[in-house]
């Protein structure tokens, strides 16, 4: 009788101890993927300001509109390059090999 409670024991014991790691864990698991949400905001936000005093440079007359075109797309290059960078912040190790593996291989 006493080792039934002796192993019961054990596995409440086990039990509460794995939800106290996951309750301690998750909130760092969300502030990260928070920080990732609003990293694309923020640079959704900047890419909408920066085309919007591109529109007005050219209602000015400050800019052609062959220059607007190539600022526009230099923002769009940057953009994407940013974009590149969110994705990599949340990778671990092994996703950032296997992402390397495939760009040696193509």
């Amino acid at each position: 009788m006493a080792k039934k409670f002796k192993i019961m024991n054990l596995i409440i014991f086990f039990i509460v101890s794995i939800v106290c790691i996951i309750f301690l864990l998750l909130p760092f698991i969300k502030k990260n993927d928070d920080v990732v949400e609003n990293l694309v905001k923020l640079s959704e936000f900047r890419k909408q300001r920066v085309l919007m005093e591109l529109n007005s440079e050219l209602e000015n007359g400050t800019i052609t509109n062959d220059q607007f075109n190539e600022l526009k797309n230099e923002l769009f290059q940057i953009e994407s390059v940013e974009e590149n960078k969110l994705e990599n912040v949340n990778l671990d190790p092994v996703e950032e090999i296997i992402k390397l593996k495939k760009k040696v291989n193509d």
